[in-house]
Order: structure tokens, then sequence, then C-alpha cells
């Protein structure tokens, strides 16, 4: 079936692979064998990027705990991965979800090599390039040969155009070309009104269709354009202005059209011209981690799209777009969404929160939960959990802050009543849907811990064969979660 690489580039792309790491976790299926992200950015210390590498080790982690079901089933990769132990015919690249660049914490000049010429006025070529680009002082707007790279690209796709082409040349990209096989294929997301995206998507797409292996030359490319669908707070001393966001849509796709879309197999444009609060004007850097929004989800979307009807794509290139059924907010379900998005999106979500409340509520129960003996836990269960149940419980507080991020957003995505899964009712917590039946043997969930049924401690013993307590509480609860899911929430 092949391997997906999904290439993120810049800050957008990383927010996208948050997205697409809790609709993995919650289910949502990928039809390749194994997804490989590879995170783009020259900004090393961006606070999306640092937010979402964190997510993916923690998945990758919690998903060789499980032992079935649809929870954390897709098989998400490092690059690294593919690297045989003990190999010495390639170049060893880093264990990371992140691509480095080697000259990314340079000024735009020192990567130029302007130190190293004449004076304008003797040499050409420092003639020219201070012709070419702004020489103004680093702190300044308008900053491009003093621009400082560490932290990304600034809005300046003329100058990551330039530096992007270096990636060629680097170990990470020699072995993604070696690791490339029949079958597989590539998807870039990445954002078209800044500068790291807007550079970095054409630049990639080139790259790829000149390589030396024939395999990539005619593999199935697609990309998703993510537009404008934010704003920032103006500053006098920032390089990066909101007002030139739409300017710089229009020239990177008149520029594609022209040059890139032939190359591509598939193109997705997802944007929003209704814009949320403008966030806090941090030009990179750790501060630089914006709040969750739904263009990010649906973007997330687009790249399981492209998994699955990537082999049915004719040599002319396809163009998509996202839509909703009507504009009311919040976004919730089938008021604005489709049979196929509910089946595999919502749903999947659906379940997952649902087991995070089901799990929460007997986990609060601690010692009162009877079942516990069931899983051959003889003393403090939450103890005999240690630290997977740890590090679970940090991923689905992330969820939570995701999910909350998305309903507080003007352009509301909001499944669900309550998005805390220490607080939340599994009873009500769906929007416009209320379980009135019993399932397990319990009716409605009281606000107070309850033990679960006589049937959840079948489940459990059914599970026990299972290696570990951890995977044989969560392979229960999960089983729970779907079959609450199918009994009364089976019509979204």
């Amino acid at each position: 079936m092949g391997k997906l690489f999904i290439f993120g580039i810049g800050g957008t792309g990383a927010r996208v692979m948050r997205s697409l790491t809790f609709l993995s976790a919650a289910g949502a299926a990928f039809q390749s064998a194994t997804v490989i992200p590879i995170l783009i950015d020259t900004d090393a210390q961006n606070g999306d990027t640092i937010r979402t590498l964190r997510l993916l080790d923690m998945y990758e982690t919690l998903r060789k705990e499980r032992t079935g079901g649809d929870f954390f089933s897709t098989d998400i990769q490092k690059l690294s991965s593919m690297q045989l132990a003990g190999d010495t015919q390639k170049e060893q690249i880093d264990k990371s979800y992140l691509l480095k660049f080697s000259q990314a914490n340079i000024t735009f000049a020192d990567y130029l090599g302007v130190s190293r010429l004449g004076p304008a006025l003797q040499d050409p070529s420092r003639a020219l390039l201070e012709m070419l680009y702004d020489k103004s002082e680093k702190n300044k707007q308008s900053a491009e040969l003093n621009l400082d790279m560490s932290v990304g690209f600034k809005g300046n796709p003329n100058i990551g155009a330039l530096v992007f082409n270096d990636f060629r040349q680097s170990a990470a990209y020699k072995f993604f070309e070696a690791a490339f096989n029949e079958n597989d294929k590539i998807i870039i997301v990445g954002s078209v009104f800044g500068g790291t995206g807007a550079s970095g998507i054409p630049v990639l797409v080139n790259t790829i269709r000149a390589s030396a292996n024939p395999v990539i030359n005619v593999a199935k490319i697609g990309t998703v354009l993510v537009l404008p669908y934010f704003g920032i707070q103006g500053r006098n001393d920032s390089a990066i202005n909101d007002q030139l966001f739409n300017t710089k849509a229009v020239a990177a796709l008149s520029y594609y059209s022209n040059h890139m879309y032939s190359k591509i197999n598939a193109v997705y444009y997802i944007g929003d011209s209704v814009k949320p609060s403008p966030f806090e004007n941090n030009e990179g850097g750790t501060k630089q981690a914006n709040s969750a929004h739904a263009v990010e989800l649906f973007a997330a979307c687009a790249l399981s799209h492209f998994d699955r009807e990537a082999d049915n794509l004719g040599a002319a290139t396809s163009f998509f777009e996202f839509g909703v059924k009507n504009k009311n907010l919040p976004l919730s379900t089938s008021l604005h969404f489709g049979e196929q998005f509910l089946r595999q999106v919502i749903k999947p979500m659906a379940t997952f929160m649902l087991f995070t409340t089901l799990l929460n509520r007997t986990l609060a129960a601690n010692d009162t939960f009877s079942a516990r003996k069931d899983a051959g836990i003889s003393g403090n269960w939450l103890g005999a959990l240690g630290g997977s149940y740890a590090l679970l419980e940090e991923f689905l507080n992330r969820f939570s802050d995701w999910l909350n991020e998305l309903a507080n957003e003007t352009q509301t995505f909001k499944p669900f009543n309550n998005h805390n899964w220490h607080t939340a009712d599994p009873n009500t917590f769906l929007m416009g849907k209320e379980l009135k039946a019993s399932l397990l043997g319990f009716a409605k969930i009281g606000p107070k811990p309850a033990e679960l049924s006589t049937a959840m401690h079948e489940l459990i013993k059914a599970n026990k064969a299972k290696t570990g307590t951890f995977p044989v509480i969560f392979e229960s609860f999960h089983k729970a979660a779907e079959q609450l899911m199918n009994a009364h929430y089976s019509n979204l």
C-alpha cells in the first residue's frame, strides 16, 4: 500500500500536522501503510513546530502500547525510521520529524557571502545585491540582506526561494530520494501568504520532479495551499504585515498557475475570509504558537483525502476546495457537513471524546473501580498504569486544549458541548445529541463516578490476555466507547 510522505512547511504546516495527529489518534484512517511527516522550517524554535514535534513523539510512543482498534491506528513514523541500524552506505540523518537547515542561524547577507565582497562602488556583485535587496538593519521592517533567518523568512518568499534550493543537498532529502518506492505518494502543505510556505512549496515540487530517482519523477504529488485565514496585530518594528497577506497569496497563486500546477496531480485550496481576532505579532521563536483554527483541521482532512484518492487521479491536475452547507456558527454536525465528513472525521472524534470521558469517570473512582481486579491490578490502579497513562493524560489534555481553541475562534468549530475530558458529561457531550438508553448495564452515567457494568468487566476480562495492564484498560475502554457510539450516536 506504500507510504505517504507529508511535507509540512513553516508554522502553518506544523499547525496542520497538529490537527492531523489528533485526527489520527481518534482513528481517522489513512489508506497508506505508513505516514511519514517531514516538517520544514528554518525557525527550529518556532512554538508551533515545537508543540507539534512533542505531539508526534507522544503519538508514536502511545501507538506502541495499543493492541488493536482504530485509536492510534495510523502508523506515523520519522523519516529516520527507514534507516537500518548499521547502514554505512547512507549518511545518517537526525531522528526527528523536523528537517534542519544547515545555515539557518545566520543573516541572508551571511548566507550570500556578502562580507567577502568588496565595496559596492568597486564590486559589481555587491552593487547588484544591494540593488535587489534592501540593506536596512535587521530590526527594520524592510530588512532583507540583514534579515535574521533563524526565525524564518518573515514573509519574504523572494529570500526563502533561494535558501530552499539548498534543501536538495541535505542528507535528509537524499535519504528520502533513496527510500522512495513505487506506490509511495507525496503531499505538501503550507501557507501561500507568508515566506516559508510560499517559497518552499514550488522549490520542493521542482526538486522532486527533477529527482534522479525515476520513481519520484512519476509519483503522485498533491499540494494543500492554505490561503489567508488569520490576521496579526500591527507592530512598527515587525517585518510581517497582514495587510499584504492577500496580495502575497495572489502573487503566489499566479506563479503556481504558470509554473507549478502542471507538475502536480492534486491542488487543495483551504482558506477563510472570516478572520479571528488578530494573533499577537511574534515573528518567530517559542512565542509563535497560534491557537488552532478550523482551516487547519480541514487542511489535515485534505491530506487524508489525497491519500485515498491519489490512485484515481488522472494526468490532468485536479483541483479541490472545502465547503460547508451553511455559514451559521458554530460549525458542528449534520447541519454543516456532508455524510462523508461526518463518517470519516466527526464520528472518530466523537468516539475518542467519549473514550476520554468514560476513562476519566472511572479513573476518578480510583480504588472503587471494582473491575481493576479483572484487569489483574491488586493495588492502586492509577499507580499500576504508570508512565504510559501519564503520557496518555498529557496527550488528552492537549486534545482538550486543541478542541477548546477550535471552539473559541471566530470561525467556530464546536461539535462537542464540553471539550474538557475531565468534566465532559458522556451523556450530553455531543452537540445536539443526548444518550437516552442504556448500554453496558448503565443508563445515564451520573455526575459522580459510577462503577461500570458487568459487561465492562467482561470486556476487561476478554482483554486480560493482552500484555501489560495499560493495553488492557486502553482497549477495554476503547471498545466500550465504540459500542456506545454505534448504539446511540450512529446517526449524527
